[in-house]
């Protein structure tokens, strides 16, 4: 069996107060089939719901409590803001992408959508602005008409 080894990520300067004051500053991830930890945080046990989604839990006494899901485009439904933390750093190394994940497309015509599948079914492609953080709690998806979490 191979030693499971931290991967340091590169956090932009704007997002590693919340890591330097929660976790710890650079982070890093440890990355096995069945476990993810983020340096100085909780152990998740992750299981792939399918070839595109990853599902993490957290064990409690009586069982597992769901904390989120990731995918190559972001992460989904997190139960707090350091499993949304956490979850994003994990999506960064299990998918091979960049830290943060848009949490919403605005497009020319101001639908917001999620990135991924609703990106992909909204009639236009030209985006008007990226966002990593909403402020307005009522936006839907145009698509899947979903909150942005």
């Amino acid at each position: 069996m191979t030693q499971a080894t931290w991967v340091s990520v590169d956090v932009p300067k704007k997002y590693a107060l919340w890591f330097e004051q929660h976790r710890a500053y650079p982070v890093q991830v440890q990355l096995t089939t069945r476990n993810a930890t983020v340096i100085k945080g909780p152990t998740y046990q992750i299981h792939a719901v399918n070839s595109e989604r990853i599902a993490a839990y957290k064990p409690l006494n009586s069982g597992m409590l769901c904390v989120g899901e990731v995918t190559k485009f972001g992460v989904i439904r997190p139960l707090s803001d350091a499993a949304r933390h956490d979850l994003g750093i994990i999506r960064s190394v299990a998918f091979k992408t960049s830290y943060p994940a848009p949490l919403a497309y605005e497009m020319v015509n101001k639908d917001f959508v999620h990135p991924g599948d609703c990106f992909n079914k909204h009639r236009s492609v030209l985006i008007r602005r990226t966002h990593f953080s909403m402020r307005n709690d009522e936006a839907r998806c145009a698509i899947c008409k979903e909150a942005f979490e």
